[in-house]
């Protein structure tokens, strides 16, 4: 059985902020017998997308991903992070027969959650500094301080991070839109498809963790928490991360 898998980034990233995840993900399927199939998906103003204006909504960013969803052929197994994970959401929602499973990542919706949870207050000021610091170093700095419990002083990955920036500048414009959009969406009342999985940091510093425990339980789920990583959980902890998904691909979607 292959499995395809569309990945979904957040807040001004791009789908180069993966790292080495969907190499590890992909091997540790392999091993299992499944071969995989990644599909990558950038936000209007970041990565692939920088020159595109992006939307003030959820919804209407989900309908310039939706094409791309269509084209795959045979169902997609949706994965996103943080507000990614609204737009994999979104994506489920309107496409339930195409979308196999959905798994979301530090992410946080309306109603369940408060707004001083979604984005907790102590993330302010490193979110200031990052949109508007006129220095690209300093900026990007504060997104990695934010982002990871265990990279905040890794020079080589900051390094890797403005080499990004600098070959596609991310837009201000839609990070303030995305921002907007991410605070205005709502969850469904019950969750999407069968087959959802919410994962969250409990060392998360810019949506709690509380907001996954607090959806898990609007939608009757039991979500999987990990003690010490960051916001970035793919990043602070890949080989915890990708053992979990394997393990949960394999018992819920038959694929052995």
């Amino acid at each position: 059985m292959k499995l395809t898998l569309m990945l979904l980034r957040g807040l001004s990233r791009q789908q180069a902020h993966w790292g080495c995840f969907p190499k590890q993900l992909a091997s540790a399927l392999l091993a299992e017998g499944v071969a995989s199939e990644f599909v990558f998906e950038d936000l209007p103003g970041f990565g692939a997308r920088f020159q595109e204006p992006s939307p003030a909504s959820i919804e209407d960013i989900a309908d310039l991903l939706a094409p791309s969803l269509e084209q795959i052929s045979g169902q997609v197994q949706l994965l996103g992070l943080s507000m990614g994970g609204m737009l994999a959401l979104e994506l489920a929602h309107r496409y339930p027969e195409k979308c196999q499973s959905l798994v979301m990542i530090n992410s946080s919706v309306r109603p369940v959650a408060r707004f001083y949870q979604r984005l907790q207050p102590g993330a302010y000021p490193a979110f200031l500094k990052a949109w508007f610091h006129p220095l690209k170093y300093s900026s990007e700095r504060q997104i990695l301080s934010i982002s990871t419990e265990k990279y905040q002083q890794d020079e080589a990955l900051l390094d890797t991070w403005l080499g990004y920036r600098k070959s596609h500048p991310p837009s201000r414009v839609a990070a303030l839109k995305q921002m907007l959009a991410a605070a205005h969406y709502q969850a469904p009342s019950q969750k999407p498809i069968n087959r959802v999985l919410l994962i969250a940091s409990r060392k998360d510093r810019i949506a709690s963790y509380r907001c996954t425990e607090q959806l898990a339980d609007y939608w009757g789920l039991s979500p999987l928490i990990h003690a010490t990583a960051g916001h970035d959980l793919p990043l602070d902890e890949p080989e915890w991360l990708v053992e979990r998904l394997v393990n949960w691909y394999v018992e819920n979607l038959n694929i052995l």
